[in-house]
């Protein structure tokens, strides 16, 4: 790759002098050959980002209202989904408030309270049981890629320079939609 293009240098030579005077100024320094690195001040001078805010009104409830209204409406069953709902409710408050890392957890925390609802100790064992292909595909989703990200967010240490979580990147309502009707289906009389 052409080291002037990366650098927005116009020639070699301006690359060079750039290449000079960040080393002067202490903000990269050589650790081979042809290697730079940036100096920690140089990250001091990166400006902090902060993360983009959602607002209810574009993005919606993580958990739709009315699938709400369907577990709180859930009685005469084994299980009690107190600690479901609340989860639901604070998923929702999280999203709305932009605590993405919190929707994160959430969504994990969820998955993992819900498997004995369908009889199982964890929830590889209900997405590998899934009643049809659909529902099933949905949990796949679910177990390899909510999982994942909320294990990125919960079991990461911490680390020199870190990338918040964005919206794209925790939003797995459609696939956390499919377990709770599921949830209801199962638990409705």
């Amino acid at each position: 790759m052409d080291v002037c293009a990366i650098m927005g240098a116009a020639s070699e030579d301006s690359a060079g002098d750039l290449i000079d005077e960040a080393a002067n100024s202490g903000l990269i320094q050589l650790v081979s050959d042809d290697c730079y690195r940036l100096t920690k001040a140089a990250w001091d001078r990166v400006p902090e980002s902060e993360p983009p805010q959602i607002s209810r009104q574009q993005n919606g409830e993580f958990v739709d209202s009315a699938r709400m209204a369907e577990l709180r409406a859930v009685s005469g069953s084994q299980f009690d989904l107190t600690r479901l709902v609340r989860m639901c409710e604070e998923i929702n408050s999280a999203w709305g408030a932009g605590n993405l890392i919190s929707v994160a957890m959430l969504s994990r925390a969820i998955v993992d309270h819900v498997p004995p609802i369908f009889g199982h100790a964890n929830f590889l064992q209900v997405a590998s049981q899934a009643s049809s292909r659909s529902i099933k595909g949905s949990f796949e989703h679910i177990q390899t890629g909510l999982r994942h990200i909320a294990d990125g967010v919960l079991h990461t240490h911490i680390r020199r320079r870190e990338a918040l979580p964005t919206v794209t990147q925790v939003d797995f309502r459609q696939s956390l939609d499919v377990l709770l009707s599921e949830v209801v289906r199962t638990l409705r009389p």
